[in-house]
């Protein structure tokens, strides 16, 4: 092909007809630059198709990481309200006589609450340098805001519900100097006698800063549920947005 156009440039100035020769140069060069324009259209497109096959592949790894955190915060708010029904039937009981020791020992435990809330994707999107979202705009500031903002305040919530449980170990390990926990160690690993263990702890459950230790549980956790629903309700609202986009 060039030296066909060689050869075309080559006769018009042989024959002298310059005026046709520059036209044909500049046409000559009109179609490179065309030529390229093609191209440069061709690479663009080809990028643009990898990008938006890329960011789709992040879209739904997306998709699967809200259907695991909406399973996943079924489990923990339910254990976290069983946590706090078994401190009201602590706080409720008037008579702990009639129970075993070890059975009031485990009464007077107070629990982390925790959530293992995938954010894989965030992190690997982050990285992806991706920049044109497409229909997927939406989705992917609403995914910003989820992870950057939702799960942060939600991380923070349980950092303090679990600090005020470190607080209530200290009470019950090392402030506290009267009863000697079992630990489920079975028998013969303590100097007091089971008799007296269940005597002094018995006097600890009545005392008002151990009832106060579980009503302050029971507050936290009542508060970390509602964190644990409305984050569990934006992660409904995010799959709805996405399952809607992927439809049309």
């Amino acid at each position: 092909m060039i030296k066909f156009f060689r050869h075309i440039r080559k006769s018009l100035l042989e024959q002298n007809k310059t005026s046709k020769y520059f036209k044909y140069a500049i046409g000559e060069i009109v179609l490179v630059v065309i030529g390229i324009l093609i191209a440069l259209q061709i690479n663009n497109w080809n990028e643009y198709r990898k990008n938006q096959s890329n960011l789709e592949s992040y879209i739904l790894a997306y998709k699967y990481e809200l259907e695991y955190n909406i399973k996943h915060f079924d489990f923990e708010i339910a254990k976290a309200e069983n946590f706090i029904k078994q401190n009201i039937k602590t706080l409720q009981t008037n008579n702990f006589d009639s129970i075993q020791v070890d059975t009031l020992e485990n009464m007077i435990e107070t629990f982390y609450v925790n959530f293992d809330t995938e954010n894989f994707v965030h992190e690997r999107f982050k990285n992806s340098q991706i920049t044109d979202f497409g229909k997927y705009d939406s989705i992917v500031n609403k995914m910003q805001v989820y992870y950057a903002w939702n799960y942060a305040e939600l991380k923070d919530v349980l950092i303090q519900h679990n600090s005020a449980v470190d607080k209530a170990d200290d009470y019950w390990r090392f402030q506290q100097n009267s009863y000697e926990f079992n630990y489920q160690n079975n028998k013969n690993t303590s100097k007091q006698t089971s008799e007296l263990r269940k005597q002094r702890i018995i006097k600890l459950l009545n005392n008002p800063r151990a009832r106060n230790i579980l009503k302050l549980d029971i507050r936290k956790k009542k508060e970390t549920i509602q964190y644990f629903k409305a984050f569990q309700q934006r992660s409904k609202e995010n799959l709805e947005q996405i399952n809607r986009t992927l439809r049309e």
